[in-house]
């Protein structure tokens, strides 16, 4: 009996039993006692009871409970952990700090879901927990945010350059399609960069190489400034030769100057407008054309001569006509006139204003 008391103490604290295994075993403990009891009643001599004693303890020394529905279910779960881990390690696009957030995860619901299985006492216990366990387990999967959201960064601005490229009015569509392939080449690189990183120190520093690349990209505007460059430059050489116009008034040669002005603000207009190189070197070919076109206007001074002519031819016909007057008298006055004619015509030329 104390044997038998022993043997059924080491069932009952045996935790990786269950229930149904501990009754089980202590079940067959009782059993393999009655029938040693038994057959020591049977026994007509002392040695025939010492021999039945020491064959019935030998018997029950071996009635020791394996645990089965435990361990299994602790197996099953580590089985399930195993797949799990390797699963995670693979995750596509996931970094190693996300992956080891994962896995730090799974070995604290992998642990969790064992003791859970050692704290069960029945059968159906033991196998709610396994399965409970085993649904955490599979759900454990890292959290890919990180690379997703660099790409996004990325993605962000260079939308925000393209559109800042596209809209530049000072660029030519030459200029800009060299700042749009600079930029995808930036981009990919940076995409790139972020694809290859591993940990989210290296997604964050390939995020920010990426940033710092893509945000000074801008064309490079030259064609329309160097146009707006050389029309100014032909208006003001053409400005000087009107100001050296010595036929023309200073009114007239203020009106000439302020087309000027006017075909050079309207040049720098279409210019600003003109789409590619060959339209700005058109606008700035007949800008031009059109600027050296203009001259002042001499109808002041021309005028002024011609009245003088008028009335000198006038007054010829008077001197000649005079019948009262010798040649040498109508030639005098006719040398006085040409004189008067001169000056005029010098004080004419002289003039600066209407």
């Amino acid at each position: 009996n104390r044997k038998v008391d022993d043997m059924e103490d080491l069932v009952n604290q045996n935790d990786e039993l269950t229930d149904e295994e501990k009754q089980a075993a202590i079940q067959v403990i009782e059993e393999h006692k009655n029938e040693i009891i038994g057959n020591i009643g049977d026994q007509t001599t002392d040695d025939g009871v010492t021999r039945i004693k020491d064959q019935g303890i030998q018997t029950l020394s071996r009635d020791t409970a394996t645990p089965v529905v435990k361990p299994n279910a602790k197996q099953a779960i580590r089985d399930k952990a195993a797949k799990q881990r390797e699963i995670i390690n693979n995750t596509p696009d996931a970094t190693q700090d996300e992956i080891q957030d994962a896995l730090n995860q799974l070995t604290t619901d992998e642990t969790d879901a064992i003791d859970n299985v050692t704290n069960a006492t029945t059968n159906a216990d033991v196998e709610t927990a396994k399965n409970n366990g085993i649904n955490t387990i599979g759900a454990v999967v890292p959290q890919v945010t990180h690379k997703q959201a660099a790409r996004d960064a990325i993605n962000q601005a260079t939308a925000t350059k393209r559109q800042q490229i596209n809209s530049n009015r000072e660029a030519t569509q030459e200029e800009k399609n060299a700042a749009l392939n600079e930029l995808t080449q930036a981009t990919n690189h940076a995409l790139e960069q972020i694809n290859q990183a591993t940990t989210n120190d290296d997604v964050d520093t390939a995020k920010g190489d990426g940033l710092n690349a893509i945000n000074p990209i801008a064309p490079v505007t030259v064609v329309k400034q160097a146009a707006r460059d050389a029309v100014s430059h032909d208006a003001q050489q053409h400005i000087a030769e009107i100001n050296a116009n010595p036929d023309a008034t200073q009114e007239e040669r203020q009106a000439a100057i302020d087309k000027v002005n006017a075909a050079v603000a309207a040049a720098n207009a279409n210019i600003l407008n003109a789409n590619t190189n060959a339209d700005v070197e058109q606008v700035k070919t007949n800008a031009i054309q059109g600027i050296q076109a203009i001259e002042p206007a001499t109808k002041v001074k021309t005028d002024a001569k011609n009245a003088i002519d008028q009335s000198a031819e006038t007054q010829h016909n008077a001197i000649f006509n005079n019948n009262d007057a010798t040649l040498e008298e109508q030639q005098a006055a006719q040398q006085l006139l040409d004189q008067a004619v001169a000056t005029a015509k010098q004080n004419i030329n002289a003039a600066d204003t209407n």
